[in-house]
């Protein structure tokens, strides 16, 4: 028998509509596949699916939904980050946004928390579950020990850098050079010592990072 979630929280009816809009965003589609048979279960007629994290900001931003269904992986990105993204565009703020992950691990639960993730589902989840954090997830949309932070943090400038992927990898560049300096400087203290294998093990790891600075050397 199918269950409806709108008749088990009748509070989360849209105005003019006993539907909710949701989105669930994964990589997979098998995986999305099953979400979405399990909210039309729950009386959620015709949910979203879209794979990138991305996307599915850009989505959000213009057409917004009741709540979120994130994967633990989506295309471009992990479930965790995509909450991160979402939470950084300050009108996302109070999006209900739940994890759906195989993971149960407490430093999972803690990183996706911090992140901003409204509700917790361990793969496979009963619909006693699913209307349990839904429900949380929708009296609460931030966890209360993170909203404080993740308000101040939000911006639309904070937004669009992390929505732009050459943002990211210009990000990623500058910690592997930031990296490669430290290495590189400790492959000259150790040939000052005299320890020679030592140094040359650290000037291969600046090499893999960098390579002006070992060709500098």
């Amino acid at each position: 028998m199918a269950h409806s979630i709108t008749k088990i929280f009748p509070q989360l009816r849209r105005k003019g509509s006993g539907q909710l809009n949701v989105l669930i965003v994964a990589t997979s589609e098998a995986q999305a596949r099953t979400d979405r048979a399990f909210l039309r279960m729950a009386g959620i007629i015709n949910p979203l699916w879209i794979a990138s994290g991305r996307q599915a900001a850009r989505h959000l931003s213009a057409y917004p939904v009741d709540f979120v269904l994130c994967d633990a992986a989506c295309e471009d990105m992990s479930g965790i980050e995509c909450i991160q993204l979402l939470r950084s565009n300050p009108d996302l703020l109070d999006l209900p946004v739940l994890l759906a992950t195989l993971d149960n691990r407490e430093d999972t639960v803690v990183e996706a928390m911090r992140a901003g993730c409204s509700g917790y589902l361990i793969r496979p989840y009963s619909m006693d579950q699913f209307s349990r954090q839904v429900a949380q997830a929708f009296a609460q949309p931030l966890p209360a020990s993170e909203a404080e932070r993740l308000r101040h943090e939000a911006s639309e400038e904070r937004f669009s850098q992390l929505l732009t992927p050459q943002q990211q990898a210009q990000q990623a560049q500058e910690e592997e050079e930031d990296a490669a300096t430290v290495l590189y400087h400790k492959a000259r203290i150790l040939f000052q010592r005299g320890l020679v294998d030592e140094a040359l093990e650290s000037l291969q790891q600046t090499l893999a990072l960098n390579k002006d600075f070992a060709e500098a050397y």
